[in-house]
């Protein structure tokens, strides 16, 4: 609460920042990671997200994400092979990779671990 009353909270509170991103902000992260990415056929397509995981489903927010091919195949290695592990969604047999939670500065690991979990 201290926070809310004498410091910033969108600066210093993770998940405030991450909920009040722009849609233009998070579309340029996700096209940063597409790029670092180099996939063949990856995408950045519009996306909606959720704040608390889905706790809050009645809100959807606009976000931008990257989408591979592959589909749970995918999703899985990257959750098991990958380190950091990098969680995502799957739909239409594609992974999502949600900008929305993607920090700056995490960037460059994030992409080398997906990298690294798809040379097989």
């Amino acid at each position: 609460l201290l926070i809310y009353r004498d410091g910033d909270p969108l600066a210093e509170i993770p998940a405030l920042r991450a909920i009040a991103r722009s849609a233009d902000s998070l579309r340029d992260v996700a096209t940063r990671l597409s790029v670092a990415l180099s996939i063949d056929g990856a995408s950045v397509r519009a996306s909606e997200s959720f704040a608390g995981s889905g706790a809050n489903p009645a809100r959807a927010l606009p976000s931008f994400a990257v989408v591979l091919p592959g589909g749970a195949r995918v999703a899985e290695r990257l959750r098991r092979v990958a380190r950091p592990a990098v969680f995502c969604r799957v739909a239409d047999d594609a992974v999502w990779l949600d900008a929305r939670t993607l920090a700056d500065e995490d960037l460059a690991e994030v992409a080398r671990a997906i990298r690294s979990a798809l040379s097989y």
